[in-house]
């Protein structure tokens, strides 16, 4: 079954300490299908990771017009949390997710995953009950606003689990063109709020479900989590 999971992983930078643990944490459990997008930094970062690991991740160059775009930026500042640049980096990986989808097999699925996740459990156990729905194409991180899990559900794309389709690759192209046209108008405009607002237009939000925040751990919201 781990030859069905693939990673999808967008790195542009060294990403350090934190982005090795990340990384050692995915193929401790024994995945080696690793789809890397990465600008010039994030791919000596990756070769350098890969051969300490002794894995081959497969490389996806960054479209032109971004890559002359981050050109243009200081490296040391480029990927700040919080910042425009940051938030028109993220828009990167809704292009990885369609190029992953496209370059594997039909049924297998895509895990895309943020480099500061640590991964312990396997995925796969759970995908019967995830995607026992044909409508869903997608399972994702649960975040949450208040107090309650139920009372305000909210997606978070650091962890997103894609069943590779016909119907995912149309849903992913949909929400990337979403997210380009708020980014034209607001370039402070979020990969989060670009799909929870997706999620909101008709019926889309039957297309995704939500991962169990239990097991798919938001990291600031352990603490509220345990306290329940």
């Amino acid at each position: 079954m781990k030859q069905d999971i693939h990673f999808a992983l967008l790195v542009i930078g060294d990403l350090g300490k934190m982005g090795s643990l990340s990384l050692k944490s995915i193929t401790d459990l024994g995945y080696q299908n690793i789809h890397v997008m990465a600008d010039q930094r994030g791919k000596e970062w990756i070769v350098n990771q890969a051969e300490q690991m002794r894995i081959f991740p497969k490389l996806y160059d960054l479209p032109n017009d971004i890559a002359y775009r981050l050109s243009q930026f200081h490296t040391d500042n480029y990927s700040e949390f919080g910042n425009s640049k940051f938030f028109q980096l993220m828009y990167l990986k809704w292009i990885l997710i369609v190029e992953v989808l496209k370059a594997t097999p039909k049924g297998c699925f895509v895990v895309f995953s943020d480099l500061d996740v640590l991964w312990s459990n396997l995925i796969e156990d759970g995908l019967e009950y995830y995607f026992s729905n044909s409508r869903v194409n997608m399972a994702g991180q649960l975040d949450w606003n208040t107090k309650s899990i139920e009372s305000k559900k909210y997606l978070c794309p650091g962890i997103m689990i894609w069943k590779n389709s016909n119907s995912s690759i149309s849903m992913i192209e949909d929400i990337r063109g979403f997210h380009e046209i708020k980014l034209l108008k607001d370039k402070d405009f979020p990969d989060d709020k670009a799909i929870n607002s997706w999620m909101q237009i008709d019926q889309n939000h039957e297309k995704i479900i939500f991962l169990s925040p239990h097991e798919f751990i938001i990291g600031h919201r352990l603490i509220a989590l345990l306290a329940e």
